[in-house]
């Protein structure tokens, strides 16, 4: 008998099967920095009335700014290595703030700012200070006493709407807090059916006469409900 060879192919094994002979280099993900910082991404004017390093003003990348009715300040974070002023440099002009820091594993100054401001600010009552580590304080003092929406230009402006433009007591000099004390009076007075501070003045030059000689009321208790006395009827 012939013997005949059989030929049987053998197939190779599907690529589940195969066995594998090297390494697939693992996918490494960049690992997330947990710093968080302002950006311009937010710029909600709730989140910045809630700060008091931005209230009616904004949080920035490199730093936060608010404002009261005379004076602009703005606070820089810094490195803990920036505790000398000579690793500040800050530049402030009638329109212009600049802003530059040295750490002291740098060459160079860093620049944070420097762009035209929005409004003019009084150059000589303008001031910085370093709180050695921590952050630059700087307050610019408005040349005109009007609210800003931006600190320097090309920046997000604020709603202005949404600030809270008053004055506290402590800003105002003493003839305005007369003012504003008076009318608070005259509404108290007012809400409890008392008569308002005008009113009183034209009182007292009435009871001069009340009870003076010839007079018809002479000798009768002053009552101030017969007069109907304006707020104009006498110089506030």
């Amino acid at each position: 008998l012939t013997e005949v060879a059989q030929i049987v192919e053998i197939e190779d094994p599907p690529p589940s099967e195969k066995e594998t002979t090297s390494e697939v280099p693992a996918v490494v993900k960049p690992k997330q920095s947990t710093l968080t910082k302002p950006t311009n991404a937010t710029n909600d004017q709730t989140v910045f009335q809630s700060n008091p390093d931005s209230y009616n003003g904004a949080i920035r990348d490199r730093y936060q700014w608010s404002q009261n009715y005379d004076d602009v300040d703005v606070k820089i974070v810094v490195e803990k290595s920036v505790v000398k002023a000579r690793q500040v440099k800050v530049e402030i002009q009638r329109k212009h703030l600049k802003v530059c820091v040295k750490a002291n594993d740098t060459a160079n100054y860093e620049t944070i700012i420097d762009g035209e401001l929005q409004h003019e600010v009084n150059k000589e009552e303008s001031m910085w200070s370093l709180e050695s580590g921590k952050n630059i304080q700087i307050t610019l003092t408005k040349f005109k006493n009007i609210w800003w929406t931006m600190l320097v230009a090309g920046e997000d402006e604020i709603d202005i709407q949404k600030i809270a433009p008053e004055r506290s007591m402590e800003d105002m000099d003493t003839e305005e807090k007369s003012v504003i004390n008076k009318l608070q009076f005259d509404e108290k007075q007012k809400r409890l059916g008392l008569p308002q501070s005008h009113e009183m003045k034209v009182h007292e030059m009435l009871k001069k006469g009340w009870d003076a000689e010839g007079s018809p009321f002479k000798g009768q208790e002053f009552d101030p409900k017969m007069f109907n006395i304006s707020p104009g009827a006498v110089e506030q």
